[in-house]
């Protein structure tokens, strides 16, 4: 088989000599250097004027040394990454080069570290099946329960692959078709560049493949602070891709079309999609339009707690005023000692709840969430090899005791035996029996959630009040049916169009 350079173009030599003639074509021009010495001392106001214009000369040659022309750009990169810089509001630090592949060479075992099917964290995967749920995100789950890589993923034309730095293109695919995956995995490499790229650290998020030594296996994080921070980055990704598409023309829509294969309008198709990209790009939207640029740098570079909160009670209060894995009481078979092992978030408790309640009674539940932990435990009540045996403590904290005595209530409906404790805004249960049907979840259950945050966001474009357009979205996303049919969808304009009476209502 012929070998494919999946690395740089240039050698190490070949780099520092085109950072060096970088440098001598941005030498001062001679009018602006000193005149020769005609034996008077040096101006220091000249001098000083001298200084500047060097200064200003060498920002002016970092702010366009990633766009079109600069040197070690590739041309097939240059173009979008002056977009990807523009739309942004951050330059690329250094160009990034390209690695070709072909679709037959896709399950190299560079790309297989990155796709590979991934390996869960035990005590999630325990709390997910009394739950009821066996994967938030239906592309996870197909990929989880495959070893074959090729079978369960779509290949990108483009990919940002870390070490070492370069974007990956299919040959198979035209340049036309590739485009909004050149220009999401460019947003990727230029984030990582300003240290932005909290998810994708390869080191710590990745272990060994037991079957087979030689590759890798992403570690599946589905806690809700890894929940938040992949939304954070590949919604900021998509919503610089769907701002590329609305600026490209017709004539080159109808290429990138046939190119690619797909009809959809600048949109992720919910069915297939992970949420990280469907309610991450609104999601991204609204944090910019109200917050700026600088809060979503600022919540990018962290790689601490979070929540995925605002995902349901969209524009809500970011704020967390309990930690629940500090606050929460421990099951006596459980050393009182051991931490609690995670927590399920806002999102995973809608999407618990919404199959069983309703998406309306789901909405009602979670807005007022704060926080929450879960501790999985052996019941000693029944024998060791009783389907009951493992069972999970639930901890739920709320903004106030009406919010937490409304999530109880809800429960109760849904089967589940909830302890409200008024006193510190909480609802405790112990569920050893699995909830509802897990082989019946679909995609759909993600969708009232992405229809909320598009229509935030629709509305506030629109010229909307923050709390207008959080209440319309919200109300309107409470109609949205569990069980909605995906197969012909198209976008979400259908929902905007039909967001007047839900709009007038909360004026």
């Amino acid at each position: 088989m012929q070998h494919i350079d999946l690395t740089s173009r240039e050698t190490p030599e070949e780099l520092e000599e085109l950072r060096k003639k970088h440098q001598r074509n941005f030498t001062a021009p001679l009018e602006f250097l000193p005149p020769a010495d005609d034996g008077r001392p040096p101006s220091k106001v000249a001098g000083r004027l001298v200084a500047l214009l060097l200064a200003l000369l060498a920002v002016g040659a970092i702010a366009v040394g990633a766009t079109v022309g600069a040197p070690g750009w590739d041309p097939r990169l240059a173009p979008f990454a002056e977009f990807v810089e523009e739309e942004r509001g951050l330059p690329f630090l250094r160009p990034v080069p390209i690695g070709d592949t072909d679709l037959a060479d896709y399950e190299a075992p560079l790309v297989r570290q990155v796709f590979g099917p991934p390996v869960r964290v035990p005590e999630l995967s325990q709390a997910f099946r009394l739950l009821g749920v066996v994967d938030f995100d239906p592309a996870e789950r197909a990929a989880a329960e495959s070893d074959d890589v090729a079978a369960v993923t779509t290949p990108a034309a483009a990919m940002y692959v870390q070490q070492p730095e370069r974007i990956l293109l299919l040959n198979d695919v035209p340049i036309e078709g590739s485009q909004l995956a050149i220009v999401h995995s460019l947003t990727h490499a230029l984030l990582d560049q300003h240290g932005l790229l909290s998810f994708a650290d390869l080191g710590n998020n990745s272990v060994l493949d037991p079957s087979d030594p030689t590759r890798t296996r992403r570690l599946l994080d589905e806690s809700d602070p890894a929940r938040l921070r992949d939304a954070l980055i590949d919604g900021d990704a998509t919503r610089i891709e769907n701002a590329f598409y609305e600026q490209m023309t017709a004539e080159e829509r109808l290429a990138y079309h046939e190119a690619s294969g797909t009809s959809l309008e600048g949109v992720r198709h919910p069915l297939v999609a992970s949420d990280r990209f469907t309610i991450g790009a609104p999601f991204v939207e609204l944090l910019v339009a109200t917050e700026g640029v600088e809060r979503l740098n600022q919540l990018q570079s962290l790689r601490g707690d979070g929540s995925s909160d605002l995902f349901v009670d969209v524009l809500g209060d970011l704020g967390q005023s309990v930690d629940a894995l500090s606050q929460m009481d421990l099951p006596q078979s459980r050393q009182q000692l051991e931490e609690p092992d995670g927590e399920v978030g806002a999102f995973g408790w809608f999407l618990t709840l919404s199959p069983l309640v309703g998406v309306d009674q789901a909405f009602d539940a979670v807005i007022g969430y704060d926080d929450d932990a879960y501790a999985i435990f052996s019941n000693p009540n029944v024998r060791r090899t009783s389907t009951l045996r493992t069972c999970g403590r639930f901890d739920v904290f709320f903004d106030d005791a009406d919010e937490a005595s409304e999530f109880a209530a809800v429960v109760a409906v849904a089967g589940i035996d909830g302890q409200l404790r008024a006193e510190r805004r909480s609802v405790t249960m112990d569920i050893c029996d699995s909830l509802g049907d897990p082989e019946s979840q679909t995609a759909a259950g993600v969708f009232p959630l992405i229809v909320a945050n598009e229509l935030a966001v629709h509305h506030l474009q629109s010229g909307e009040s923050v709390e207008t357009a959080r209440c319309a979205a919200i109300a309107q996303a409470r109609t949205v049916p569990i069980d909605v049919d995906l197969s012909s969808f198209t976008g979400y304009a259908p929902y905007s169009s039909a967001s007047e009476p839900f709009i007038s209502a909360c004026r």
